[in-house]
C-alpha cells in the first residue's frame, strides 16, 4: 500500500513537472521574449513595437511622441526664372543649401514585430523611411535682372523658392538618403541579437517617398 502511495506521488510529481515546463516553453519562455525584444527595440527606436506570436499579442504597442530622425545630408540647388516681353528680358537665377533630414515616422503608422515559433528570429514591419523636414541654411541671389518694361514678380520669387525646397528633397532621395537611412537603422540594431537571442528581419512599408526610391526588404 505504501509502495503504491509513493507511485501515485511520483506520477503526480511528474505530471506537474511536465504542467510546468510546458507552460514555461508555451506561455512564460515566448512572454519573456517578447518583453526583452519589445524593451531592446524600445531602447533603440523610441518607440515600443507591438511584439506577435501566432497572431497572438504579447506586448502591446506604444506610439512615440516625436518622428525618428536618423541621417541627415545638405543638399545644394538653383533655380532660373527668366520673363520676356517685346525683346525685353527678365532674369532671376537664386541658390540654396537645404539640410535635408530622412527618418521614421512611426507615429502614423503601425510597429510590430513577428516573432518566429521557434522564438530565434522575429520580423520588424516599419514604414518605410522618409524626407522628415528641409531646413534652408543658405541663400543667395545670383542674377536679378529687370527689363526695360517687365520684371519678376513677388509671386514668380515665392513659387521659386518652393521649387527649390522640393528640388532639395527630390536631390537627396535620388543620393540615397532613404536607402543610407534604412543601413543606419539596421546598424544601430545590430546588437539586438546579442541582447535578447532574436536575429531581426526587415520589412519596410511603402510611403510616398518611394515614389522614387522603392525600399528592399533588408536583413
Amino acid at each position: 500500500m505504501l509502495r503504491f502511495k509513493w507511485l501515485v506521488i511520483g506520477i503526480l510529481c511528474g505530471f506537474t513537472a511536465m504542467g510546468g515546463t510546458w507552460v514555461w516553453f508555451k506561455v512564460m519562455r515566448p512572454h519573456a521574449i517578447g518583453r526583452a525584444l519589445s524593451a531592446a527595440l524600445e531602447d533603440k527606436l523610441r518607440a515600443r513595437p507591438a511584439i506577435y506570436l501566432r497572431n497572438y499579442v504579447v506586448v502591446e504597442e506604444k506610439k512615440p511622441i516625436a518622428e525618428f530622425a536618423l541621417v541627415s545630408r545638405q543638399t545644394d540647388v538653383e533655380r532660373r526664372i527668366e520673363s520676356v516681353l517685346l525683346h525685353s528680358k527678365a532674369e532671376l537665377t537664386l541658390r540654396a543649401v537645404f539640410n535635408v533630414k530622412a527618418g521614421f515616422d512611426f507615429r502614423a503608422a503601425r510597429l510590430d514585430a513577428i516573432l518566429d515559433p521557434g522564438l530565434k528570429k522575429a520580423r520588424l514591419e516599419l514604414s518605410a523611411p522618409k524626407i522628415l523636414s528641409l531646413e534652408m541654411i543658405r541663400y543667395e541671389v545670383l542674377v536679378d535682372r529687370s527689363g526695360w518694361w517687365n520684371r519678376i514678380s513677388e509671386s514668380e520669387k515665392e513659387m521659386a523658392m518652393r521649387d527649390m525646397q522640393a528640388d532639395a528633397k527630390l536631390e537627396a532621395i535620388k543620393a540615397g538618403i532613404l536607402k543610407d537611412c534604412r543601413q543606419a537603422l539596421e546598424n544601430e540594431m545590430a546588437d539586438i541579437a546579442k541582447r535578447t537571442g532574436v536575429v531581426l528581419e526587415y520589412r519596410y512599408r511603402m510611403a510616398a517617398d518611394t515614389l522614387v526610391e522603392t525600399p528592399g526588404a533588408g536583413g
